[in-house]
């Protein structure tokens, strides 16, 4: 699959700008793009592969700044044991401030990534916080765990957030449902309740 960002006037219907393909990639579905604005700084984030890639909303040009040359790893907050794995985000992240929080996609099998809620910068793509969707022995929820390695990502990971996420702005609240823990359809290697996979 490729993926090809594209701007179109809305009046008239021509196309404006279209990124050249960051692909392909295998099953990089796209469900959209994420727009944010301060004063003249109007950016599109969009994501391709591994990476969230940050470009100028009236050209579509790759902002330098962002990142390394305009992308960021979205494995940045997984840990090492990511790096060789399977790691794509299938929905537009959720803008709160100054921050996209972004939903990943990973493995069903068992060699899939921990499927972490990562939080970047929006200004410089620089990761601010990582939820772990699961826990370390220092969180809540590790008890739940009866395998207490199972943060350490070796023979078990997923628990992503890869759908939309509901935002409470008043609050700063961002509401994401959890995916299982591989294999979904047999739990033999995580006993217990696995917080925070459904």
């Amino acid at each position: 699959a490729y993926t090809q960002p594209f701007a179109i006037n809305a009046v008239t219907g021509k196309q404006i700008w279209k990124r050249k393909s960051q692909g392909p990639v295998k099953y990089n579905v796209s469900r959209g793009v994420t727009y944010w604005a301060s004063g003249n700084d109007k950016r599109i984030l969009f994501t391709s592969g591994p990476w969230l890639y940050a470009v100028k909303a009236e050209t579509g040009e790759l902002i330098k700044e962002f990142g390394e040359n305009g992308r960021t790893s979205l494995k940045a907050g997984l840990g090492v044991s990511a790096l060789k794995k399977f790691v794509v985000s299938t929905s537009p992240g959720t803008i709160y401030n100054d921050l996209i929080i972004m939903p990943l996609r990973v493995s069903e099998g068992a060699d899939a990534a921990i499927g972490h809620i990562e939080a970047f910068n929006i200004e410089t793509g620089k990761l601010a916080w990582v939820f772990h969707t699961i826990p370390t022995p220092q969180e809540k929820g590790y008890e739940s765990w009866l395998n207490k390695d199972a943060y350490k990502n070796i023979n078990i990971g997923g628990a992503p957030h890869w759908a939309g996420m509901a935002l409470e702005t008043e609050r700063g609240i961002v509401y994401a449902p959890i995916g299982s823990a591989p294999f979904d359809y047999h739990g033999g290697n995580r006993l217990g309740n696995n917080l925070f996979a459904d």
